[in-house]
């Protein structure tokens, strides 16, 4: 070998070398670049949000290889539903999943979701309108109002129900002149009144206590609170499984640290919500099937009106429909687009 071949090979050498340094070296500037980052819901462990929430930042860090490791904080350690929307235009925390009910004060046209057309329906339904042009309406207006990322499908909670203390209900003319505990939308509010029913607010931890006392006949919940909180241990002994509404959660990441994610970051981030959301939902009906076994196990009696029966009186209600939506303040127009999410009665 030459001398000129022999420098070629040394330098040839040190070059793999400082080739393979610098490689090392951005692998370990890479490694630093890991974006931590906080997930709050105001649930509790075992609940069926704060465990899907887990499963999603659970898959989202074994799939960014480390690059994306959230930490969820259940129970509202961080913020309750109520307060994380602000907390998250202010850039206090980096994503939440709040309930769609407490963000009616950032977008009144979520009011539309306790309007008479939407009474009696399930998850189906309530899918139509989250998932297609609703949905896509609400989340552009809450991203620019919250200066948030909406990153996909809605969680579902479930079904409420109207739940009875001393009064059984067996039709829906046996809640005439009934006091039921709701939480909250003037929509809602109004839907008790077409019943016949006087809605009444009452703090879901003062619940258990002000119906072992009387203070109201009934009140409208999910099975899964229902068991949560063992309300037949405070008087609850009835079902009537009408379909008041239908809960579902809103994921939503600070604009802030959205901005902060590489565009793979963020398409990460949304594919694999949209994954986790699709087993969430079948999860979260499971979760109120077995909930609505415990209680009929602990002797609580449930009474189901037919199909046929919920849609008579959502076509009742929706007589007053559009007087409703005037005076709740939601335009007429998101009030079609809602109407056309849905199938024809």
């Amino acid at each position: 070998m030459s001398i000129s071949q022999r420098g070629r090979a040394r330098w040839g050498s040190a070059g793999l070398g400082v080739v393979l340094a610098l490689t090392l070296s951005v692998g370990v500037a890479e490694a630093a670049e890991t974006m931590t980052f906080r997930i709050s819901v105001d649930t509790s462990p075992t609940h069926v949000r704060t465990v899907w929430v887990e499963e999603f930042a659970e898959r989202l860090k074994a799939r960014s290889d480390g690059a994306l490791d959230a930490t969820v904080y259940h129970s509202g350690q961080l913020f309750k539903d109520v307060n994380v929307a602000k907390a998250l235009r202010q850039g206090s925390v980096e994503m939440a999943v709040p309930g769609s009910w407490v963000l009616g004060g950032f977008e009144r046209r979520l009011d539309a979701w306790n309007l008479p057309m939407l009474y009696g329906h399930g998850p189906d339904e309530y899918h139509a309108v989250s998932d297609g042009e609703p949905g896509r309406i609400i989340g552009a207006a809450l991203e620019e109002k919250l200066d948030v990322k909406v990153l996909g499908k809605w969680f579902d909670l479930g079904a409420s129900h109207t739940y009875f203390a001393s009064r059984k209900v067996e039709t829906y003319d046996d809640m005439k002149g009934a006091k039921v505990r709701f939480p909250g939308g003037a929509g809602l509010s109004a839907r008790l009144e077409y019943l016949g029913a006087t809605p009444v607010l009452v703090p879901w931890p003062d619940v258990p206590l002000a119906m072992s006392r009387g203070n109201f006949d009934g009140l409208i919940t999910t099975n899964e609170s229902v068991k949560s909180a063992k309300l037949w241990e405070s008087g609850l002994k009835y079902v009537f499984e009408d379909y008041q509404i239908f809960g579902q959660y809103i994921p939503m990441v600070a604009g802030d640290f959205w901005k902060k994610l590489t565009p793979d970051q963020q398409q990460l981030m949304t594919d694999l919500w949209d994954e986790v959301a699709t087993e969430e939902r079948v999860a979260a009906l499971a979760a109120q099937q077995d909930a609505g076994e415990e209680a009929k196990r602990q002797g609580v009696v449930f009474v189901t009106p037919t199909p046929e029966q919920r849609t008579a009186v959502r076509q009742r209600m929706m007589e007053r429909q559009d007087e409703t939506a005037k005076a709740i303040g939601i335009p007429a127009d998101f009030v079609e687009t809602v109407k056309a999410a849905l199938p024809p009665d």
